[in-house]
Order: structure tokens, then sequence, then C-alpha cells
């Protein structure tokens, strides 16, 4: 009888969770967009228009009333007038607040924050390493559930980096707006 009653208890705390709809997931997402990038220097201020592309891994947490919480490992590439070619690569703590809590059709907000790395840049930072920012992230979209484990994913976002300051106290921001296409596996 002793070693019955905890098996019972596993066995409903375990049926308990597969009851709730809550589910750890990850994905890839992969985006195209327009972008700027300004700098405001002693010399003067310039704005430069941008081709943005790349892509994400995400990891994932689905609450049971469809909000959810992601970590997203994002690389972008950025062509400039000219053929300019620039690369960022960050990580992204995103929140998604879902407008209806079916798991079938879920339109949602979105809003979170990005540490970013400006690739190729050690020559122009003080302390002659790729400058460091923080990015600002905005969006929405929807989310079809194909299946029951996967999910397809579609949406707008926006993106606003600050760079840090210069070696000569320049001031670098980037504002990336994007279209995003995406594919969840749940588990």
């Amino acid at each position: 009888m002793k070693k019955i009653i905890p098996v019972l208890g596993l066995s409903c705390l375990s049926t308990l969770a597969f009851a709730v709809d809550t589910a750890y997931y990850v994905g890839l997402d992969t985006f195209i967009g327009k972008g700027e990038e300004k700098v405001d220097s002693s010399t003067g201020n310039s704005t430069e228009s941008t081709d943005t592309g790349g892509g994400s891994i995400n990891i994932g947490y689905r609450f049971e009333d469809n909000d959810r919480f992601e970590v997203e490992f994002t690389k972008v590439e950025s062509e400039f007038g000219g053929g300019r070619e620039e690369k960022f690569e960050g990580i992204d703590f995103d929140w998604t607040f879902a407008v209806l809590e079916q798991p079938s059709f879920q339109p949602y907000l979105e809003a979170g924050f990005g540490l970013y790395e400006y690739k190729g840049t050690s020559n122009v930072a003080s302390d002659n390493e790729n400058l460091g920012g923080i990015a600002i992230n905005f969006g929405f979209g929807a989310i079809y559930e194909l299946e029951k484990e996967i999910e397809l994913d579609a949406s707008y976002r926006i993106k606003g980096i600050g760079w840090e300051e210069t070696e000569s106290n320049d001031e670098v921001k980037e504002d990336i707006g994007k279209f995003v296409l995406g594919a969840r596996i749940l588990f």
C-alpha cells in the first residue's frame, strides 16, 4: 500500500500537467525588412536606409492563457547603399500577449528587449571591441496551430537598437521594421 500512494500521486500530477494547456517550444524565424541607421556626431548627422534580412532560433514557454515568454538568438544582415554590408547578433527577451485565448488561431501583441553586438566595429569602439547595444522590440502577428505540436507564425515587428558611443563620441542607432515568418514545435 505504501508503494501505491506515491505512484497514484505521480499519476495524478502527470494527468494535471497534461490537462493544463502549457508547453515549452523551439522554433525558427526568418525575416526581411527595411531599416535606417542614424549617426549623430560632432561633425553632423547622417541617415542611411538599409535592406535587412536574417533569422532567429527561439526557445519559449506558452502559458495557460496563451501568453508566452520567448528567448530569441537573432542574426541580422543589413545592406546599405553602395553595397556596404553590416551584421548584428543578439539575444532578445520577448513577451507575447494573446488577444484570444484559443490556441488554434491566436492574434498577439509583442514587446521585449535585447542585447546586441555590431560585428566588425572594433576599430571605432573605445575599448577595441565590437559595439554593444540595447534593443527595444514591439510587434503584432498571429499564430496558427497546424497540428497539436506544430505552429506557424506570421508577424510584423519593429526593433530599435541604440549602440554605445564610438571612440569619437558618435551616437549610432538602428531602426528596423521586418516581416517575420516562423514555425514552432511544442513539447
